[in-house]
């Protein structure tokens, strides 16, 4: 694995462990303006949607990625794996 693929990696799952902990400072200096989250419901939110929705799950529950595979396109990455919700 290359050392970019291993930084974009890394990125990924510190974007799991800020909304774990709603650490909305932290999400907000990762997450692009236009960024979109996709639920496994089909449901799309915008970036201000999807985390002031994690506000009241912060302490509830953890993300657990597992499978991440990172696909670079030019100056576009695209992350996929799976993700499991593990209520505490």
């Amino acid at each position: 694995m290359t050392a970019e693929l291993e930084t974009l990696e890394a990125l990924d799952e510190s974007v799991d462990k800020a909304a774990s902990s709603h650490d909305v400072p932290r999400l907000d200096f990762i997450l692009a303006e236009d960024f979109r989250y996709t639920h496994s419901t089909g449901a799309s939110q915008d970036k201000a949607q999807w985390m002031d929705s994690l506000r009241g799950l912060a302490g509830q529950r953890e993300r657990i990625a597992s499978g991440i595979r990172i696909e670079l396109h030019g100056e576009v990455a695209i992350a996929a794996g799976d993700l499991d919700i593990v209520w505490v």
